[in-house]
């Protein structure tokens, strides 16, 4: 599963990690957005599909989401 997500979020999700806990799946890592964090859960609800596995009870998001930071040492970013 984490494969997917990482394919499907291109990377933009960082310190990914897909944990199953009995009715419960906890999605964690590092985000640039929150379109990033919509785009994993949408994956990890296909890819239990595509498994025929059925939907967790709950889904818990343990993903951070931080700004971007400037590309290169000494950049600034604009106000």
């Amino acid at each position: 599963m984490t494969a997917a997500i990482a394919e499907r979020t291109k990377g933009r999700l960082q310190a990914l990690t897909v944990r199953v806990l009995g009715e419960r799946t906890v999605l964690s890592g590092l985000a640039g957005s929150y379109h990033t964090v919509q785009i994993a859960v949408a994956c990890l609800l296909e890819t239990l599909s595509a498994l025929d596995l059925d939907h967790p009870e709950q889904i818990d998001l343990n993903i951070e989401v931080l700004p971007h930071r400037a590309a290169s040492p000494g950049a600034t970013t604009p106000r």
